[in-house]
């Protein structure tokens, strides 16, 4: 009985040790976000106005991140509208928004309006 025991052990304990190396194969690490970081966050389990859940946005924001809670959630600031929420989120509902949201978008300055007549033209 105990060498059958013993056998079982240690065959959990290989069987153990394959599913870790399987596992940390594809594991990442998760984000590090610091305060004043502008997040988008996943809009899979919020209700919102859209008639169908497949017409809305998956993705929900920029937020800004107000401060990290523990090392998995983050508290953002959300705006008025989304008040019923609570702003607390786990790392794996957000993602790093790009400074800029549109990609090849060249940013350029403008020259200030002209003054005609009392009026910006």
């Amino acid at each position: 009985m105990r060498t059958v025991i013993k056998e079982a052990k240690s065959t959990i304990r290989k069987v153990q040790d394959n599913m870790k190396r399987y596992y940390d194969r594809q594991r990442t690490l998760a984000s590090v976000f610091i305060p004043s970081d502008r997040v988008f966050l996943d809009a899979s389990n919020i209700w919102t106005m859209c008639p169908l859940q497949k017409l809305s946005h998956r993705r929900l924001g920029p937020f800004v991140v107000e401060r990290r809670i523990r090392s998995m959630a983050y508290c953002l600031k959300l705006p008025h509208q989304m008040k019923q929420l609570h702003p607390v989120f786990n790392v794996v509902k957000l993602t790093l928004a790009p400074d800029n949201l549109i990609t090849g978008q060249k940013m350029e300055n403008y020259p200030p309006p002209i003054v005609i007549d009392g009026e910006a033209e």
